[in-house]
């Protein structure tokens, strides 16, 4: 029932949007590509051929991919795509191969306890993915607990040692991070910022243009197992973007 509302309500969103169309970056949030995860009960898995089509649909539909560094300078444009990939799952080296030769960037966010773990990168991974131009290695946390939900010394150590973690694997400067599960409080932000991060992901929803640019905590399009080429395409046009007001007023109520 939740699905059909939503699903609903974006069929006429889409119709708005397109009358009215803003310019910004849509940045996807991927997970596991083409894994059969235990945990996985929302469908963060998706199958490897369905993101190769939606990939090619992007392309045949004239968009184009940025890094997630120069979103700034691009937020003043149309059909500009970013992808990014959270938690650190060993299949993303078959979507990164995929990616990395039609030339598109992306943004890995690994969680450091989780490297060197059964379905998850280990560490000739991440510098065998550190070594493709188009690839940026990201910050996810230690143990990929929910920040907010953490005291400021804790945030810090969780953000600090994967920082250093993964700076110590690829040889690299890591300033790009993604909260997990979407989780961050003002003490967080402080904290990445002390500690050099540039750009944060968040679990927000919607399109990142000149009204609501935040650096700190941007904005993404999560896709999903259950998405058509359909609700995908739907999805880059912004037809779930009403979302954002649902994420604006659980935000006012903290």
């Amino acid at each position: 029932m939740k699905f059909f509302i939503k699903n609903s309500i974006s069929i006429i969103y889409n119709f708005f949007v397109k009358v009215f169309p803003s310019k910004g970056a849509r940045i996807l949030m991927y997970h596991s590509i083409d894994s059969q995860l235990s945990h996985d009960t929302y469908g963060i898995s998706i199958d490897f051929n369905l993101f190769c089509k939606q990939i090619l649909l992007l392309k045949s539909l004239n968009y184009f991919f940025i890094p997630l560094d120069k979103i700034h300078e691009n937020i003043g444009n149309n059909k500009c795509i970013i992808i990014t990939f959270d938690d650190g799952y060993k299949d993303n080296i078959k979507a990164a191969e995929f990616l990395d030769q039609h030339k598109i960037p992306f943004t890995i966010f690994i969680t450091s306890d989780f490297v060197n773990k059964s379905m998850y990168l280990s560490s000739s991974d991440i510098k065998y993915l550190n070594k493709f131009n188009t690839c940026t290695i990201g910050a996810h946390g230690k143990t990929h607990n929910m920040l907010a939900e953490l005291n400021y010394s804790e945030q810090l150590f969780e953000i600090e040692y994967c920082k250093k973690f993964l700076e110590e694997i690829s040889s690299t400067e890591i300033n790009q991070i993604s909260y997990p599960h979407g989780s961050f409080n003002n003490d967080t932000i402080e904290i990445c910022k002390k500690l050099g991060f540039k750009f944060a992901a968040s679990s927000l929803n919607g399109l990142n243009n000149s009204r609501n640019f935040n650096a700190a905590a941007l904005k993404r399009t999560e896709i999903i197992a259950s998405d058509s080429l359909n609700i995908f395409e739907r999805k880059i046009n912004g037809g779930f973007d009403f979302m954002q007001y649902k994420d604006a007023f659980k935000m006012r109520l903290k």
